[in-house]
């Protein structure tokens, strides 16, 4: 009897470890999706703007920002906004695409390709190509930005 038991238990801590907790494989790639539609949203938001909507566009990002990040934003974007005026600068940015680098339930770090189409009033629209490496941490249920790097 004991023997059944300690075979028994072996097996499911063998299947445990190999297969996770009940839900677990489900929940962790819900979670991966959700890590990466975050960083596709959020990079959208960093690489898109309208000089008549800057402070609209600023808070967009802002709202999901965390760190030294939020800071650095708030920073920059307060020295860019008055060339972004008087410019007319308007961007436009399509997620070319987008992947996990590397995984953990409250933390993702993810590689995004974008192309960004740039207008001012003085010069014709044209495209950057940007590679992006966005670190996201999740405190609680939503992904937030704590880091980002050009490629």
């Amino acid at each position: 009897m004991v023997l059944g038991l300690a075979v028994v238990s072996l097996a499911v801590a063998v299947a445990v470890l190999l297969v996770g907790p009940a839900g677990s494989g489900t929940d962790t790639e819900a979670a991966r999706r959700s890590a990466l539609e975050a960083a596709r949203e959020r990079t959208l938001a960093l690489t898109s703007y309208d000089y008549r909507q800057l402070e609209e566009n600023f808070a967009g990002v802002l709202a999901t920002a965390t760190g030294q990040f939020a800071t650095d934003y708030q920073d920059t974007t307060a020295q860019l906004r008055p060339t972004f005026t008087d410019a007319q600068a308007v961007a436009s940015a399509t997620v070319v695409a987008a992947g996990l680098e590397s995984f953990a339930p409250d933390r993702a770090v993810a590689v995004i390709a974008v192309d960004q189409v740039i207008a001012t009033k003085d010069a014709p629209p044209r495209t950057e190509r940007n590679r992006l490496r966005m670190t996201l941490v999740r405190p609680a249920d939503t992904w937030l930005v704590e880091r980002v790097e050009r490629l």
